[in-house]
């Protein structure tokens, strides 16, 4: 596994200023993809949060993604917009990639036998195919219970007599108008990042 820098405007990692840094960074996983002698050769999936989350709750440009999207075309592996923070509403879209405009297409999802793989010591084909006692390869999976709350709340927030996706935005937007009104005095707030209207 690979860790390139993230689009972080505010404390960039190559010592740019937005936008006449041309987005470098998404650049970058572009050079390490699809340039020979990088050591990336064999890769499958480029993994990025849609927003940020424990580094700082940090949502990027579009164009970010956009970048790196094309660059993962070019080499031919997936790119997964990593929404497990992000998602499900909390930024005012279901996905937090459509701020980038575009949507998901698939959810994961594994086969039998990659199910009961611990550690890399199961293999298809015969070898090793039941579960280690005592072991759970996956949260919740298979569980009817969990499949029917994942479904009830989907139809919440998108039920448009609650508006659940509105009133993030306007309340991510209050939240982000008072933080900036109180950078003009509060000497130790930097930036105000998130969004809202």
């Amino acid at each position: 596994m690979t860790h390139v820098p993230y689009a972080y405007c505010y404390r960039c990692a190559f010592n740019m200023t937005y936008p006449a840094c041309e987005m470098q960074c998404a650049k970058y996983v572009d050079y390490i993809l699809n340039t020979p002698y990088t050591g990336m050769d064999d890769v499958a999936a480029v993994i990025v949060e849609s927003e940020q989350g424990e580094g700082g709750y940090v949502a990027p440009p579009p164009e970010f993604f956009q970048i790196i999207k094309q660059a993962c075309e070019k080499y031919g592996c997936l790119y997964i917009a990593d929404e497990v923070q992000s998602g499900a509403g909390r930024t005012g879209k279901m996905w937090c990639i459509e701020y980038a405009g575009w949507y998901p297409t698939s959810s994961p999802g594994a086969r039998a036998w990659a199910a009961t793989c611990h550690g890399g010591h199961h293999l298809p084909g015969g070898y090793g195919e039941e579960p280690l006692p005592g072991s759970q390869p996956s949260t919740f999976a298979g569980n009817a219970m969990s499949c029917e709350v994942c479904m009830t709340n989907i139809d919440l927030i998108t039920d448009p007599e609650m508006d659940l996706l509105g009133r993030a935005v306007v309340l991510g937007g209050e939240i982000k108008d008072r933080l900036t009104e109180a950078m003009k005095t509060v000497k130790c707030i930097g930036e105000v990042r998130g969004r809202g209207r």
